[in-house]
């Protein structure tokens, strides 16, 4: 999950219900596939991985990609 832009009661609430998960900022999310081909569509909003799902947004968006080590 990406906290660009969240509001801190969000990023609070979320960190009481659920601990054990990090929130980071995109670029930080991005750093990770450093180094590696990112597939198409690349690193964005989990849901346009399967845009023909109906899927409900979230208070802050989930990011996904999936990269190929060259």
């Amino acid at each position: 999950m990406s906290c660009d832009g969240a509001d801190q009661e969000i990023l609070e609430e979320i960190g009481d219900h659920f601990p054990e998960m990090t929130i980071r900022p995109a670029a930080e999310i991005r750093a990770c596939f450093e180094g590696a081909e990112l597939i198409e569509p690349g690193m964005v909003e989990a849901r346009q991985w399967r845009p023909e799902e109906e899927v409900p947004l979230g208070p802050l968006p989930l990011l996904a990609g999936v990269g190929r080590v060259l």
